[in-house]
């Protein structure tokens, strides 16, 4: 979550949609190639821990090939 636009350390300002995009295409990249997917949770250096929480959801979602949040 270091990349997030709220992020006080990554700083490199990719939106929320942005973070979703990233999980997605990553996980459907190793699936179309079968690649094995792990994942753990790391990062999000901002001030609500609720926000930093949801977005590490996001990526589990996208491991259970949930395209909606």
């Amino acid at each position: 979550m270091d990349p997030h636009i709220e992020d006080r350390l990554g700083l490199l300002n990719i939106s929320d949609s942005g973070l979703k995009a990233r999980e997605n295409l990553v996980i459907d990249i190793c699936r179309e190639r079968g690649l094995p997917i792990t994942t753990s949770l790391g990062g999000g250096y901002q001030k609500d821990p609720a926000k930093v929480a949801e977005r590490h959801i996001w990526a589990v979602l996208a491991l259970l090939g949930k395209q909606e949040y």
